[in-house]
């Protein structure tokens, strides 16, 4: 199963796509990492995650048909 985690280098996001990937998923993680990337560094380059830099409110919707599950922790914090 792939799941598309919107907002993912965020702090729930990222702890999030840990357990996913320790559980066997693939994840897409969609973020514009306004804050960085240094809380996804572990997971870039492994073969079961990808990860795209990208606004959610104006990505290409075309990825939707590649996922199964979407998780929405898109928002920005402070």
């Amino acid at each position: 199963m792939r799941v598309l985690v919107t907002g993912g280098a965020g702090y729930i996001g990222s702890v999030l796509i840990g357990k996913l990937l320790e559980r066997g998923y693939s994840v897409v993680c969609l973020d514009k990492l306004f804050f960085g990337d240094k809380s996804i560094k572990p997971y870039i380059g492994l073969k079961n995650f990808k990860l795209i830099v990208e606004d959610t409110r104006t990505f290409n919707p075309e990825i939707l048909n590649y996922v199964n599950t979407v998780v929405d922790l898109a928002a920005i914090s402070q």
